[in-house]
């Protein structure tokens, strides 16, 4: 009997241990903005490995595991807007590329940005702004930019896009139209992006 109730107290502090005790999960671009997620979910959040990827396919993105109840695994991986790990900030990218998963946020400010998969589907990459009306879907793979505006639209990060958003910002504009940048320079315009922030 003593055993018993030992091995129950034992669960029970290990359980606790272990569960979320704070709000962590935002269901909403204005929780996300404000720092105030309302959810409540017991998780973990793992970095996708080299050899998982080889194996499905994909980018070293994260990914919710030990879900429970496991019956919030759909709640979570589709419908939150995005998860917070301690410090760490999560986007959702399966609302804007229909793919699970979870990219960490690299700066919360005016704009927020992060490294993602591209979407590979048509309709997200006309929202995202990857290709226009007519064209026909792109072919893509690894890491891309995105740029998360003050509306919350999600946007796919291209050199045109970063000018567009900086432009108020004479001396900073001048300065990027100056570097030529391309597509592929994505840090050079999230520096860009935090430079503005820092004016807000």
């Amino acid at each position: 009997m003593k055993r018993l109730i030992l091995t129950n107290l034992l669960i029970w502090i290990f359980s606790a241990a272990f569960s979320q005790t704070e709000n962590n999960t935002f269901k909403n671009f204005e929780e996300f903005t404000a720092d105030a997620p309302t959810g409540k979910y017991n998780f973990q959040i793992k970095q996708r490995t080299i050899g998982n990827v080889v194996m499905m396919g994909g980018v070293t993105n994260h990914r919710l595991k030990k879900i429970k109840p496991s019956t919030d695994s759909d709640k979570l991986n589709k419908f939150a807007w995005g998860v917070k790990n301690g410090d760490s900030l999560y986007i959702n990218s399966y609302p804007y590329s229909k793919i699970l998963g979870f990219n960490k946020i690299r700066e919360r400010g005016y704009y927020s940005y992060f490294m993602g998969e591209p979407a590979r589907t048509k309709q997200e990459q006309l929202n995202l702004g990857m290709i226009k009306e007519g064209d026909p879907r792109m072919s893509v793979c690894c890491w891309t930019g995105f740029v998360i505006l003050n509306t919350g639209e999600v946007k796919h990060l291209r050199p045109k896009l970063v000018g567009e958003l900086i432009q108020d910002n004479d001396e900073l504009y001048s300065e990027f139209k100056s570097q030529i940048l391309q597509i592929e320079n994505v840090h050079e315009m999230f520096e860009y992006l935090s430079r503005y922030n820092k004016t807000k």
